[in-house]
């Protein structure tokens, strides 16, 4: 069967090219706001079956893979920065405190219609960062989208 991963992440895609396999990536467009009242594990799996899905209409002899995630710090789910100063805020307020960050992953297989999903929460703890260590991450790593 075809292997496609639906995602624009290029950490997920780096992540599936370690496997070693042929696979083709294409980005869903898929609104990643939550609905009222969803919490961030619904969010998750909502989204990553969402994303498989939307991949998966018309392509027979496909796997598709859809996955999200989210973190939550203070009860609230931390969104994507989008910039360099709200990357750096994010990082400062995380820094020396814990962040939990669930994962949803979905496999539809085509032929089946089958959709096998799983959500994974799990807890960080930032070490204390300096402002230095922030700037470097952020020049490297470049994580606003």
């Amino acid at each position: 069967m075809k292997l496609i991963l639906a995602s624009s992440s290029p950490y997920r895609r780096e992540l599936l090219d370690r496997l070693k396999i042929p696979f083709e990536v294409i980005a869903p467009d898929v609104d990643e706001a939550p609905r009222p009242g969803e919490n961030p594990s619904a969010l998750v799996e909502r989204l990553s079956i969402e994303k498989a899905q939307k991949i998966a209409d018309g392509k027979p002899g496909t796997l598709v893979i859809g996955s999200d995630q989210v973190a939550v710090y203070n009860g609230s789910i931390v969104g994507k920065p989008h910039s360099h100063d709200k990357a750096v805020e994010q990082l400062r307020s995380a820094s020396g405190k814990a962040v939990t960050l669930y994962t949803g992953l979905a496999l539809v297989n085509t032929d089946t219609g089958r959709v096998q999903h799983e959500v994974i929460p799990y807890r960080v703890t930032f070490r204390a960062l300096t402002d230095a260590q922030i700037e470097s991450y952020l020049r490297k790593e470049q994580p606003y989208s």
